[in-house]
């Protein structure tokens, strides 16, 4: 994973806005230690951060923030495109050119031929990005379908922070810290802070699916958001158009599509390992990993002392029966112990 971060700040409420990118990237290095980088425009007001974990296109022609072809858009994006190489493909045709082969650069050039909306609705991934448009001088965000990687952000008055982790957006000291009460209520009654409501008062989590833009107008900002998918209108046009009544057929479209999900998820430059449970999900995943891997897969499981607990043995016999290269880590009682002095540390709300 990556991290990103940024602001936009027109009123000139942050001083020293370069050490404040450095100091939010920094808090999110653990999210890719591989490099980082920040960009700052100053008679916009502008500045984006992150932190990268090369997983395609390990050169620095995969580092970010990433500027389009024309200099026109800048990207910070955390996740992965997996479609990136169909898409690449497709702007080629229309005289696109690239300097690399990672999905950022894709999804910039993407973004810049189609207009925001178009691009994420053609992007088959998981993210969370941020882009900011020079000519409309626009910042938006945006967020997978899921909401599988974290975004949230904040305004005050007439500036705009955001950031994939809430450690990160507390640097830009436009926060309080203030317990949001409804959070903490929703916490108690469901186990976890629904969207958009985050524990801080006036901080919110971007919702999944959907695009924010903050457009620059007259000495203002102005804020817009738009759904580009619905899991509601999803389920709608399920409902209107059914599987086929045969069983065989659902279950060859089931296999065809987890088989195309996974080989697109395999496609990277470096090694690919996969989490064995033992269980039937990740089991199946691995199987047919297992066949579509041209070299045994790398697999990975914890174990525990505890045999009540410990289901090892299982991922175990799994990892023989389809020949995976299996590793296994057992953790006692008192390393998980030692574990959670450090949990708030490593989550934020």
């Amino acid at each position: 994973m990556c991290g990103l971060a940024g602001f936009l700040d027109i009123s000139g409420e942050i001083v020293d806005p370069e050490g404040i990118l450095r100091k939010m990237s920094a808090i999110l290095r653990h999210r890719g230690p591989d490099d980082e980088g920040i960009w700052w425009d100053e008679t916009s007001r502008i500045g984006l951060a992150h932190s990268r974990l090369a997983v395609i296109d390990l050169s620095q022609n995969g580092r970010q923030p990433i500027l389009s072809h024309s200099e026109r858009t800048i990207l910070v994006f955390n996740g992965e495109i997996y479609n990136a190489a169909a898409l690449r493909k497709e702007l080629e045709k229309t005289g696109a050119s690239f300097r690399g082969h990672c999905d950022s650069e894709v999804l910039v050039e993407l973004i810049e031929k189609h207009g925001m909306e178009e691009a994420l609705g053609r992007c088959n991934g998981m993210f969370a990005l941020a882009c900011w448009d020079r000519d409309a001088r626009v910042l938006t965000i945006a967020r997978d379908r899921f909401g599988i990687k974290p975004l949230y952000w904040c305004r005050h008055g007439n500036t705009v922070a955001f950031a994939s982790e809430l450690k990160a957006l507390d640097r830009c000291g436009l926060t309080t810290g203030d317990i949001n009460q409804r959070a903490v209520a929703s916490f108690l009654q469901y186990g976890y802070i629904p969207t958009p409501e985050s524990i801080y008062e006036g901080v919110g989590k971007l919702t999944p699916g959907h695009a924010r833009s903050f457009a620059t107008v007259d000495g203002r900002v102005d804020s817009t958001s738009r759904c580009y998918w619905s899991t509601a209108e999803e389920a709608r046009e399920a409902r209107e158009e059914p599987f086929g009544s045969a069983d065989g057929s659902i279950t060859d479209m089931v296999e065809g599509r987890l088989r195309e999900a996974i080989d697109l998820r395999m496609i990277s430059d470096v090694p690919v390992g996969m989490f064995l449970s033992g269980g039937i999900d990740s089991s199946v995943i691995t199987a047919l990993g297992s066949e579509l891997s041209k070299k045994p897969l790398q697999t990975f499981t914890i174990g525990f002392d505890d045999q009540r607990l410990d289901e090892a043995w299982h991922a175990a016999r799994v990892a023989r029966h389809l020949g995976t290269d299996h590793h296994e880590l057992r953790i006692s009682a008192r390393e998980c112990m030692d574990v959670i002095p450090l949990l708030a540390d490593q989550y934020d709300e």
